[in-house]
């Protein structure tokens, strides 16, 4: 909300009804009055536009000028009564509603007083005309309120969203400049080797505070025997950290290492002779720099490992489900190889040994090129697409018919992603589950309009798909974009047509209007089961 420009435009308002119930009224003075309104709101601004006078103070010392104007000289009173709830208004905006109080109270008591002073204060009519201009001002300051409320609120996100997008694009810039890296072990063995230099140190680690509940956690130490030695360290560790000082017990040191006031971790220190206090304090000064690296290198890291949780959990489930049961598969081949009872069936099972070693190094191979495989910058979705599926096609035995239909203009980068994602995953699920011979993939993309259809002429969902971690992963990624995802099942014979559509509301021939972030399972006769 521009706040000058609202409180301008209620300043102009203002002027022109009293012009207007100047024009209205016989003998009101219209130039007097044009005059007199225009100068206190030019004044209003010029003291608005002061850096050292606060907006909310001037409104009502201009509301309060124009009361004692209207009361004084009682020239034009009624004409000039409505620049009161004006200002009202302006209170309301720049300070709240406790300033359009403070303001239309302090406009009565200044017609009060001047109408005192001139006499004029029993004038019934000019009373009914003033009250009611005040009233108008008191509900224009709490509406002016309102806005002011609610552009706080707004200007509260935005801030945060810009801090937010400031910070990740430093973090982007910084973390490919640093020179140090940004690598918690290596900030850790600067800081151990500098401690044995200056302290003549035998043995060191870096001990960092964990959670609120946990306890201390080693992060590095010099030496495997470092290791060994300092083992009963914990309770003075805690010490260092809840007094956020030095603590000395003879050979044994325990320094704080402190960034911004706060203690990032401990270094502790076991020399062969206590060392001396001052080259101690020294150390900890020398490694102030040191510490805040750490707790940058730390952070990142959380965030590093926040960022890949998703897809580890996802390379977890595809190990289990894919990678595993094939090596599984093959243990069960070795143990009938083992029990063959002549050559001939042991041939046989050596064959089938093979095949099997083969369609699990294929397995492999599609795994990595998933992981591989993105949408690149100087590319689109399509051609990320095409390239999956000649791999698909190439390593299976299904026959794959791709259709493209894209616009010149490409969608968000983490859109391509998830939806080259969620397609992979249900090209994936078509290749080892459908038993059919043919997949039909289909891209349209029409930003902010899009959609993929995976179709193929399998045996269909089969019981237990349905509730399937691939199905909720697509759902998950589908609902992160505002996506919305179907499954149909076709029966028996019949395949299965997994469709993700972006943007459903948008007007284009393929749409069809779904709650944003849905996923909907069809069995036949498209009875809606999830």
């Amino acid at each position: 909300m521009n706040v000058q420009r609202i409180t301008a435009a209620a300043r102009a308002f203002g002027l022109a009804l009293m012009l207007g119930l100047a024009l209205l009224t016989p003998g009101a003075g219209v130039f007097q009055t044009l005059i007199l309104g225009t100068a206190l709101a030019a004044a209003g601004l010029m003291l608005e536009a002061a850096p050292q006078l606060r907006s909310r103070i001037v409104a009502l010392g201009e509301g309060t000028g124009a009361a004692l104007l209207v009361g004084s000289t009682m020239v034009n009173a009624d004409t000039m009564l409505p620049y009161l709830a004006a200002m009202a208004f302006v209170a309301g905006v720049h300070g709240g509603w406790r300033w359009s109080i403070a303001t239309v109270v302090s406009e009565a008591a200044a017609l009060l007083l001047m109408t005192s002073i001139a006499g004029t204060v029993g004038e019934a009519a000019f009373w009914r005309s003033a009250i009611t201009w005040i009233a108008v001002g008191a509900g224009l300051g709490v509406v002016g309120a309102q806005l002011r409320a609610q552009a706080k609120v707004h200007g509260q996100v935005d801030a945060s969203y810009r801090d937010a997008r400031a910070l990740l694009a430093q973090l982007r810039d910084l973390s490919s400049r640093l020179t140090d890296g940004l690598d918690p072990i290596s900030v850790t063995d600067r800081i151990m080797g500098k401690a044995t230099d200056r302290l003549d140190a035998l043995h060191c680690a870096v001990i960092i505070r964990g959670d609120a509940d946990s306890a201390p956690l080693p992060l590095s130490f010099s030496s495997r025997e470092a290791s060994e030695a300092l083992t009963d360290i914990d309770s003075l560790v805690r010490r260092c950290i809840k007094t956020g000082n030095m603590v000395n017990r003879g050979r044994r040191q325990a320094l704080p290492l402190r960034a911004d006031d706060r203690v990032v971790g401990v270094l502790v220190v076991d020399c062969e002779e206590p060392p001396a206090g001052h080259a101690v304090a020294a150390v900890v000064r020398e490694l102030a720099p040191e510490a805040l690296r750490l707790d940058t290198a730390l952070l990142f890291d959380s965030v590093r490992s926040e960022a890949t949780a998703e897809e580890r959990q996802r390379l977890a489930r595809e190990v289990h489900d894919g990678i595993a049961q094939d090596v599984a598969s093959l243990g069960y081949l070795v143990d009938d190889l083992l029990f063959a009872e002549d050559e001939d069936e042991r041939i046989e099972r050596i064959r089938e040994l093979r095949g099997e070693l083969t369609r699990v190094v294929a397995e492999l191979r599609l795994s990595v090129f998933d992981l591989r495989n993105r949408v690149e910058s100087t590319e689109g979705l399509g051609s990320a697409l095409s390239a999956f599926a000649r791999q698909i096609g190439s390593r299976s035995d299904l026959t794959v018919h791709l259709t493209l239909d894209e616009a010149p203009h490409r969608l968000r980068p983490d859109v391509e992603q998830e939806l080259l994602r969620i397609a992979q995953e249900a090209m994936n699920n078509a290749r080892k589950h459908s038993g059919g011979h043919n997949l039909w993939v289909r891209c349209t993309v029409y930003p902010p309009y899009a959609e993929i259809v995976v179709r193929d002429d399998g045996h269909g969902l089969g019981e237990g798909r349905a509730d399937s971690h691939g199905l909720r992963i697509m759902q998950e990624r589908a609902a992160r974009i505002g996506a919305d995802l179907e499954l149909s099942d076709g029966g028996q014979m019949r395949g299965t047509t997994l469709s993700v559509r972006l943007d459903a509301s948008h007007d284009h021939p393929y749409s069809q209007p779904q709650a944003a972030g849905s996923v909907t399972v069809l069995r036949p006769e498209h009875e809606e089961v999830s």
